[in-house]
């Protein structure tokens, strides 16, 4: 068990990780803390967690835990000296690295 729970926080750091970059490049605080995307997010997890054998209800819980984090939720913009704004697949206006 022990060392399952260390790959688990190893899995969820990197996860923490790979948000808080996607964040940078979101140009508003709003393409951050969309609510629909959460929802989606949210209720992927839940649809996903039989084919895993997990009870959706952990699904939920600990995807709104993740996501409903203060630290998960940091917005921290890139600097827009080194960066131009460019439409993303979805069509939000975003900042990228030049």
């Amino acid at each position: 068990m022990d060392i399952i729970d260390a790959q688990l926080l190893q899995i969820l750091s990197t996860r923490e990780a790979h948000v808080r970059e996607a964040t940078r490049f979101k140009a508003t605080i709003a393409n951050v803390n969309d609510p629909s995307r959460i929802a989606q997010v949210i209720q992927g997890a839940v649809d996903a967690a039989p084919a895993v054998h997990l009870p959706q209800i952990v699904a939920q819980l600990v995807y709104e835990s993740i996501i409903n984090s203060k630290k998960f939720n940091t917005y921290e913009p890139a600097d827009p000296v080194d960066c131009i704004q460019v439409t993303n697949r979805i069509g939000e206006h975003v900042l990228r690295p030049e």
